[in-house]
């Protein structure tokens, strides 16, 4: 009983240490001087665990790493100064949509959003500028959509999440190749002793050596094939079951919400036909027209999905 208590003062120890703020090379050191023994990285971090309560939700968490990766893959060009900045494209030269305010001192005033390059060059893009209004009403009309196919949105997404995902296959390649690169190692390890041992035709050894270093690096090449495949259903799976949670959550959507927005929206791209194609961060598309177009009766945009062909959308967006 004495020994457990005091290992679990240990614990306690090593536990405030790093919530305190204290590096884990320092609390390597710490332990090393007073044990003899350094406590590793991996066993502080499994100390940490369950410690205590998570400080954000795992969705919180998951948004923020897909919302920091997302920046960082903009290479310096991304804007805060509206939900939209970064986020809407042009569809003719791929360049991001701007604010513009438009009528600044009058009773007219608004804000429209168009092509940042639609006057660079010599032919300027034939795609059109879209109010925010008419982006916020777009998406609302979107939303509306996929909630009203949200059951057979879900149980199909479900269904086909872990075998489109799955990396068994993947897993049993990526074992196949390592015992290969094992086995070159292990050629070379005896090639090299071989030499060192007895007299070879140094000519020969060479050429037999670079060819064993060759293989070895065609197989290690296929690994990281692999594991960058592996990396990238993982990310898509994540992203996908960060749609589906927020999906289960909304229930309806009567007006625009920034912050569902930027969780749920990769990019709008505008298209000279006056279309705008919502890209989800899962992967799926939806297309819908200016607000201001064509309405019908009701004063509503008309759809141009059905429910077959949205959920198809989504299960092709998963695959």
């Amino acid at each position: 009983e004495r020994y457990r208590r005091r290992e679990s003062s240990v614990e306690e120890a090593l536990i405030e240490m790093y919530l305190a703020g204290v590096s884990v090379r320092r609390v390597e050191d710490i332990t090393e001087a007073l044990w003899g023994s350094k406590v590793s990285p991996a066993t502080i971090s499994e100390l940490n665990k369950n410690s205590h309560p998570a400080i954000v939700s795992a969705e919180v968490f998951d948004l923020t790493q897909m919302e920091m990766e997302w920046r960082r893959n903009l290479k310096g060009s991304y804007s805060g100064k509206s939900c939209f900045a970064s986020h809407i494209v042009c569809g003719d030269c791929s360049s991001f949509y701007g604010s513009k305010v438009w009528h600044s001192t009058d009773a007219y005033r608004r804000t429209i959003w168009r092509c940042n390059s639609k006057y660079d060059g010599e032919k300027k893009c034939s795609t059109p500028h879209v109010t925010q209004d008419e982006l916020e009403r777009a998406f609302v009309g979107v939303m509306q959509r996929i909630l009203q196919e949200k059951t057979e949105i879900l149980a199909a997404c479900y269904a086909a999440l872990n075998v489109s995902h799955d990396t068994t296959e993947l897993d049993r390649a990526a074992k196949r190749l390592g015992e290969q690169t094992l086995g070159i190692a292990e050629r070379v390890r005896k090639l090299v002793e071989e030499n060192a041992r007895v007299q070879m035709n140094q000519e020969e050894y060479q050429q037999e050596y670079n060819a064993l270093a060759e293989d070895y690096e065609k197989v290690s090449e296929k690994l990281r094939k692999i594991a960058d495949q592996k990396h990238d259903k993982a990310d898509r799976r994540r992203k996908i079951e960060v749609f589906l949670r927020m999906l289960e959550r909304q229930e309806v959507c009567l007006d625009f919400d920034p912050y569902t927005f930027v969780a749920l929206v990769d990019r709008v791209v505008v298209w000279k036909d006056r279309k705008l194609v919502f890209c989800f961060r899962n992967g799926v598309e939806y297309t819908e027209n200016f607000p201001s177009d064509k309405t019908n009766s009701e004063g509503n945009t008309p759809s141009h999905c059905s429910r077959i062909s949205c959920v198809r959308g989504i299960m092709s967006g998963i695959m």
